[in-house]
């Protein structure tokens, strides 16, 4: 049985986000090869690196974890990538609109609403060290404005989202509970 490969992992995600762009209009694959370097020069190990080129081919791709499964990726890799996957609860989000912020605004309830749901998803990797390790250097580069070239001017969403992956960052630094 063939073992599943660096190479195997980097074949799959180039073939992923083939013609994807990111925001700033870079080819999408240049993303998850720099959390690859990042994870790589962070003393990560290689199920961490192959888990960094695989970070967003489920959740931006068209690949299925099954697809890994019969390609034999390791399964350390696998529980990461479903961790680090977010597939959002809409049943948390609405409970929380009708329990918890049912004093505020439709708007404003369903956003806080979206932010817990958010951080719950952020909790609930951090105990796996490939999947932290990975999200930390996901959320900084996604950060980072410079990625976007030139002179960009930030939308109110942009920041939003940004201070959302700040709290993020510092869940998973043990800054914030």
């Amino acid at each position: 049985m063939k073992l599943f490969t660096f190479t195997d992992a980097l074949i799959m995600a180039i073939s992923a986000h083939q013609y994807k762009k990111d925001l700033g209009g870079t080819d999408y694959i240049k993303h998850p090869l720099h959390i690859y370097h990042e994870v790589k020069m962070n003393g990560g190990d290689e199920d961490t690196q192959v888990t960094a080129i695989l970070h967003d081919v489920i959740e931006d791709g068209a690949i299925i974890i099954e697809n890994l499964k019969y390609s034999n990726c390791q399964e350390s890799v696998l529980e990461a990538l479903k961790l680090l996957t977010h597939v959002v609860d809409y049943d948390f989000i609405n409970n929380q609109i009708i329990d918890k912020y049912n004093t505020l605004s439709k708007r404003a309830a369903k956003k806080r609403a979206e932010e817990d749901e958010y951080l719950n998803y952020i909790h609930s990797l951090s105990s796996n060290y490939i999947a932290k390790a990975v999200k930390i250097e996901d959320l900084k580069h996604n950060m980072d404005i410079n990625r976007l070239g030139g002179n960009i001017k930030l939308k109110e969403k942009d920041v939003l989202r940004r201070l959302k992956y700040k709290k993020a960052l510092e869940i998973l630094n043990g800054d914030r509970v």
